[in-house]
């Protein structure tokens, strides 16, 4: 898959130092074969396609808060955030770099980036939450959901 957007992304140089320590030290991973398997078997009913096509054709890109809510279905608990991340500014539709990510169990993943990033690096890469979207929870207590 061509991912123009991390391509934007790695133009930024603090953003490039980063993702290059992450690849490095298993900080950072692609979404591969292994990874988008099982998005095979989600479908997305209104536009005829499974969750994996839906990567494969590239509609993820400039959609980057629906792509994390058909994500968020191969997990039990996850939130899903939107914000800012500065390296893609001036991408189709983030122009000013707002964004959505999921993160569940440490790991944020980047449907628009189309990475497992550890959350550990998610300042240093420049993601800036503004707010949580939408949460699942398997503890009652904190469960909200959209």
């Amino acid at each position: 898959m061509k991912n123009n957007v991390l391509d934007v992304a790695l133009k930024d140089s603090n953003f490039k130092c980063i993702y290059d320590f992450g690849i490095k030290n298993e900080l950072i991973m692609p979404f591969d074969e292994n990874f988008m398997e099982p998005m095979k078997y989600i479908n997305i009913s209104f536009i005829h396609c499974s969750l994996y096509d839906y990567f494969k054709r590239g509609d993820n890109i400039g959609f980057c808060l629906e792509a994390c809510e058909y994500l968020s279905e191969m997990f039990d608990e996850y939130e899903i955030y939107k914000g800012v991340l500065p390296a893609i500014k001036g991408t189709e539709r983030s122009m000013n770099g707002e964004h959505a990510w999921l993160i569940s169990d440490g790991i944020i993943y980047d449907t628009s980036l189309l990475l497992a990033i550890d959350k550990s690096l998610s300042e240093y890469l420049g993601y800036i939450p503004q707010g949580v979207v939408s949460r699942k929870s398997n503890k009652k207590s904190n469960s909200i959901h959209s």
